[in-house]
C-alpha cells in the first residue's frame, strides 16, 4: 500500500519539508508520478506530480525512531 505525503507526514509526526528532504536523501522511499500516470524522471527538481510513499518504509522509519529513543 502507498501513502500520500500528508498521510506519511502525519504518521511520522514531521513537517512536509522534512518529509520531502527525507525522500530526496533516500531516507524514505517513494515514487513521484505525473497526472498522466508517468513516473517522474527527475523527482528532486520537478515541481509537478504526486508522491506515493511506501507504507512499509514509513513504518520501518517509525520503528527505527522508537528504537533510537
Amino acid at each position: 500500500m502507498t501513502l500520500t505525503v500528508e498521510e506519511a507526514r502525519e504518521r511520522l509526526g514531521i513537517g512536509r519539508s522534512t518529509l520531502l528532504r527525507m525522500l530526496s536523501s533516500g531516507t524514505l522511499t517513494g515514487t513521484k508520478t505525473h497526472a498522466c500516470g508517468t513516473p517522474c524522471g527527475t523527482p528532486d527538481t520537478c515541481k509537478q506530480g504526486t508522491w506515493a510513499l511506501d507504507e512499509e518504509a514509513v513504518e520501518a522509519r517509525l520503528q527505527a525512531g522508537k528504537q533510537a529513543s
